[in-house]
């Protein structure tokens, strides 16, 4: 009972992390606020505290960085069995070609601009979704050099179903508190049937070929879903299509199109 108690906590951290929005700044008071006595002198009317922000260090940004690694890669951490030790460099690892692959990414850009400076938003797109690619190979085979080949192996398995995992994790949160919640075994198991029916043109696993009636109703054949769920998974499937198919078009409009819009 205390390994699923501690199963779905990590699962609601791990959501809850990956949905929030990590902002580049920290708060920090003035230095006259900061100098200040807790105390102030009787009838002295001080102004009020001000707040002001300021850049985030390299040490603070790669340490949110790898809160959400630690996120993503929660219930992968459950399932290898991880020390902590081997959660650090496995995090460490993961950051380091993340990095990398930031910079490669900035580097296409700047390369292909300098040939095109009318590049469409669309090249851009081409661009991130090759370094993507590459970045997770790299990963892979880092893994692999690292942990071996089972782990590499696994890392992905997990990676490749990335796009109907996030559904899977956003269903655990909204039922979280509610009559019928879903368990981390249950959010496995979904996870399954929908990268089982979101296979597009070339196998991959891609959130716009999910067949959400063919899925749902494997689900609902194997009871892993009541009827109440099965409403909710369905709301957050449409949501998550629309979302995508929304970014996708504003990630591919001509330059003209999205400053009209805007």
């Amino acid at each position: 009972m205390a390994q699923v108690d501690e199963a779905n906590a990590g699962l609601q951290r791990q959501v809850q992390a990956a949905q929030s929005v990590k902002n580049a700044t920290a708060f920090a008071l003035p230095p006259s606020i900061q100098t200040r006595s807790m105390t102030s002198e009787p009838g002295v009317i001080t102004a009020a505290p001000t707040w002001t922000f300021r850049p985030a260090t390299a040490e603070e940004a790669r340490a949110r960085k790898g809160e959400n690694v630690d996120a993503n890669y929660a219930a992968l951490y459950r399932k290898l069995g991880l020390t902590e030790n081997q959660k650090e460099q496995f995090r460490n690892l993961m950051l380091d070609r993340e990095e990398s692959s930031g910079r490669l990414f900035k580097s296409a850009v700047a390369a292909a601009r300098a040939k095109n400076p009318k590049m469409d938003r669309a090249v851009q797109q081409e661009i991130f979704e090759a370094t993507n690619a590459q970045l997770k190979a790299e990963q892979q085979a880092e893994v692999r050099r690292v942990f071996g080949d089972v782990v590499g192996q696994t890392l992905e398995n997990y990676q490749a179903v990335t796009p109907v995992r996030s559904i899977a994790n956003q269903l655990a949160t909204a039922l979280f508190n509610s009559d019928s919640p879903v368990t981390p075994v249950q959010v496995d198991q979904i996870i399954d049937v929908l990268a089982q029916n979101a296979r597009g043109p070339i196998g991959q696993v891609e959130l716009p070929s999910l067949n959400s009636e063919t899925a749902v109703a494997q689900l609902q054949a194997q009871g892993l879903l009541n009827p109440s769920q099965v409403v909710e998974l369905q709301r957050i499937i449409t949501r998550a299509k629309e979302q995508a198919k929304t970014e996708r078009e504003r990630n591919t409009a001509p330059v003209s199109a999205v400053k009209t819009s805007g």
